[in-house]
């Protein structure tokens, strides 16, 4: 879930300064993930009034990293459930396209090494001809005794 999907879980509106102090200062790891606690002390330190406001917290009450962990977990908005057998439909029909894919690959790699064989052979057969019209150039008394016309040299 991506920080701002978070802040509209909860209810919170920032500002562009306040999205901009959020791209800045929030350090995400390689997979992209920002620790919680990272999150959760900046949307404490940047939107301070707007918590208070939303959520009657004042200075005197605490408002807790469980208190900030369930409002994202928002019954309205419960977690995609894999159980859902549309989800396992789309799952189903993405394992069976990756494997069409997979084969077409093996398919199209068979393909290649045969394009790539017969390129091979045909460099060969080109080079037999171009010594057959090399010997024919150099010496056309031979050609005359092995045929009565040179087709290479025409």
């Amino acid at each position: 879930m991506c920080a701002f999907q978070a802040l509209d879980l909860i209810g919170l509106k920032p500002t562009d300064a306040q999205r901009q102090a959020l791209r800045s200062r929030l350090q995400a790891d390689l997979t992209g993930t920002v620790a919680f606690t990272d999150f959760e002390s900046l949307i404490r330190e940047l939107f301070k009034p707007q918590l208070e406001e939303l959520f009657g917290t004042h200075s005197s009450s605490r408002f807790t990293s469980d208190d900030f962990s369930s409002l994202l977990e928002s019954p309205t908005d419960p977690p995609p459930s894999l159980s859902d057998s549309d989800d396992l439909e789309e799952m189903e029909k993405l394992r069976k396209e990756h494997i069409e894919a997979l084969r077409e690959i093996k398919t199209l790699q068979e393909q290649l090494v045969e394009s790539q064989r017969v390129h091979h052979e045909l460099e060969g057969e080109l080079t037999k001809v171009k010594q057959v019209y090399l010997t024919c150039c150099k010496d056309p008394i031979k050609i005359q005794f092995q045929t009565t016309t040179c087709k290479l040299c025409l």
